[in-house]
């Protein structure tokens, strides 16, 4: 972000060295869960801050980098194809790995047309595997179900809603009606004490 608003060269050189131990342990692990997800979304923001220059200053890096945040993006895709509780993480990642890689070929069984589909109709309208939105933090009427959890997922959706208008145009809370329901949800769950409904107990 430094470096988009002040031009200098150094800090996205920062950026760059940082990306010299990418797929070296940490959240890029053999185990994946959801905080493998959420690397992968600050991976593919830094890379999107500085793209054209990474790209340009090293080719062989920026090439290596890129297939790596793909190789994750499709692991993490089938991944929540699998486990729909977890999909309501991996699928808003990925869609933001879309967006960055909107013009990459994807030698892996997946690509960006297939997790940006993820990100949108799979979440907020029919999961393949299980016809219906997405479960595990709403239900179908907008109760939400996990109390306190909501800090794992809130942020990365209004990040990713945001995103997806900033960069294709598309309204996303205005395609799909269970989304505007789950994100007005926060406001039907503040009371004039501050608590929270029963349902929530």
């Amino acid at each position: 972000l430094l470096y988009c608003q002040s031009g200098r060269k150094e800090f996205a050189e920062k950026v760059i060295q940082g990306f010299q131990s990418l797929g070296k342990g940490g959240v890029w692990s053999d185990h994946i869960d959801r905080r493998t997800a959420w690397g992968l979304s600050g991976y593919a923001g830094a890379v999107d801050l500085i793209f054209n220059y990474f790209k340009n200053s090293q080719q062989e890096l920026h090439a290596k980098v890129v297939s790596e945040l793909a190789r994750k993006a499709d692991e993490i895709y089938h991944l929540g194809l699998e486990n729909i509780y977890e999909a309501k993480y991996y699928f808003l990642t990925i869609g933001r790995v879309a967006l960055v890689l909107a013009e990459y070929k994807s030698p892996y069984k997946s690509g960006p047309k297939e997790w940006l589909l993820a990100a949108t109709k799979y979440l907020f309208e029919k999961h393949p595997v299980v016809g219906r939105p997405m479960d595990g933090m709403f239900s179908p009427g907008g109760l939400y179900s996990t109390g306190g959890y909501k800090g794992y997922f809130y942020d990365n959706l209004f990040d990713w809603i945001e995103r997806c208008l900033n960069v294709t145009g598309v309204n996303l809370m205005k395609v799909y009606p269970f989304l505007r329901k789950m994100t007005l949800n926060m406001c039907w769950e503040i009371t004039p004490y501050g608590a929270p409904p029963e349902y929530n107990a």
